[in-house]
């Protein structure tokens, strides 16, 4: 039987394991996808010919993606050459408006992944939590 502090550890290692299997299945998706593109429609098969919008929908449960796509449009409207926060000490870029200026180089769908990455990491993976963020205070 588990200590009260042994359940914590438990649960968080859960919603650790829970956070890498849907990158995991997002990874699998994508490269799925790619090998199933005909050549014509994007270069060399690559994902890039999935738009941002319908990548989320597909490799997100329902409800998260509603989130993120939200989020997404209210940030950057979906445009990968956005750059926010101009009078601000740091600048944001891209579709998931992230500081780091280094994604402003990035694909769409390699922003989004970004993304997705960032809210795993500061909101536990929860889409939806990030959306509820930025409606209380504006940001994320």
């Amino acid at each position: 039987m588990f200590d009260r502090r042994g359940t914590l550890r438990a649960r968080a290692h859960q919603g650790l394991r829970a956070s890498r299997l849907r990158l995991t299945r997002s990874v699998a998706l994508a490269i799925g996808i790619s090998l199933c593109l005909p050549m014509s429609h994007a270069s060399s098969g690559s994902i890039e010919a999935i738009k941002p919008k319908d990548y989320i929908r597909m490799t997100l449960p329902k409800q998260e993606a509603i989130c993120l796509i939200r989020l997404y449009g209210k940030e950057s409207a979906f445009n990968p050459y956005a750059i926010g926060n101009l009078s601000g000490k740091y600048h944001t870029y891209g579709i998931p408006q992230l500081k780091n200026a280094l994604i402003y180089d990035k694909s769409p769908i390699e922003q989004v992944l970004y993304g997705i990455k960032y809210i795993d990491h500061r909101y536990d993976g929860d889409t939806c939590k990030a959306w509820s963020h930025w409606l209380r205070k504006g940001w994320h």
